[in-house]
């Protein structure tokens, strides 16, 4: 394995019907020089019989088999057995375009950074087994230097839940680390995103290319029900991501507070607020936020007030019916 490039690393459960249009569109990556690592999640279809079949039509890709520990321990087990200079992550129904690698390992050595981010396109999943169209590559590309990771995360709360997805970027594995997924946290990715993200003198870069496409099913975390686990881990963010700050960058932490806990306080009270069942536990998060004083009622500013004034009223009405009862 010396010299290797890239590891790509995949956790696996369940996802037969998809696997061999994952697996072919890395088998058809320009750049050859990776390694493909998939750890089969006690999957229970046949997941591990085809990644066995492929294992035997080329030794580049590995073979894992687990018990089923969840996506995050499965994520960890792939990336303690990774190899490469560069770290890539593949969903099990997803696609790379076929210059992914190529282009991606190019622009991560010129910008001599160790973490590149690019585009990535949804695919909506209509039931059938195709594969996108990939769109043609400008020929010149040019990487665009992030100067300030920890302000690139913040606009557009791009290190949250949505914008900044798993599979569209490639990692120097040396500045990875001993950075890990929490397999107690449901949103296991956001955590891994800003633990690298608030490494101080963290070299990134930005290519504004589509190289990863993304199928957008039901199924996934994002679009699944409001569970309870997932509303309060949606709730708990603010003081996951401020420990990471405390530890890592603290010199970051009131931007961070400033500019995105307000944002991560109100996403959480409205999807509770709409689902209903779990407003209660989403509320008394928030208010250990605000007495912890993580959160401030101040950094919602004027065009928050509204939102503000939203949780407020839920949190007056929880305290005005738990008063009642006693």
């Amino acid at each position: 394995m010396n010299g290797l490039r890239v590891s790509i690393v995949m956790p696996v459960w369940n996802a037969g019907r998809f696997l061999a249009r994952t697996l072919d569109s890395v088998l058809a990556q320009t750049c050859g020089d990776f390694e493909l690592i998939c750890t089969d999640d006690g999957s229970t279809d046949n997941s591990l019989e085809v990644l066995h079949d492929y294992a035997l039509r080329d030794r580049r890709i590995r073979v894992i088999a687990a018990e089923h520990a969840g996506a995050c321990v499965t994520l960890n087990r792939c990336l303690d057995e990774a190899h490469g200079e560069y770290v890539a992550f593949l969903d099990n129904d997803d696609w790379l375009h076929p210059e992914a690698l190529q282009t991606a390992v190019s622009a991560i050595s010129s910008a001599n950074s160790d973490l590149l981010l690019f585009d990535w396109c949804p695919v909506p999943d209509d039931g059938s087994i195709r594969v996108p169209e990939f769109p043609a590559l400008p020929k010149r590309l040019a990487p665009q230097p992030i100067c300030d990771p920890i302000g690139w995360s913040l606009k557009d709360r791009r290190g949250f839940v949505t914008h900044v997805l798993l599979g569209a970027r490639l990692h120097r594995r040396s500045a990875i680390g001993g950075i890990r997924f929490d397999p107690e946290y449901t949103f296991g990715d956001v955590l891994f995103y800003w633990k690298l993200m608030s490494k101080q003198g963290l070299r990134a870069a930005y290519l504004p290319v589509p190289l990863y496409f993304y199928a957008e099913r039901t199924g996934s975390i994002i679009h699944s029900p409001l569970t309870e686990k997932k509303a309060r881990d949606r709730a708990c963010a603010i003081r996951k991501i401020d420990d990471i700050l405390l530890r890592e960058n603290p010199g970051e932490r009131q931007r961070v507070m400033r500019e995105m806990y307000p944002g991560i306080a109100w996403t959480a009270f409205k999807d509770a607020h709409r689902d209903g069942a779990h407003l209660k536990l989403v509320c008394r998060c928030i208010e250990e936020d605000l007495l912890s004083g993580r959160l401030r009622w101040r950094d919602f500013g004027l065009r928050g007030i509204n939102k503000a004034m939203r949780i407020r009223r839920a949190l007056a009405s929880i305290r005005s019916q738990e008063e009642a009862r006693t």
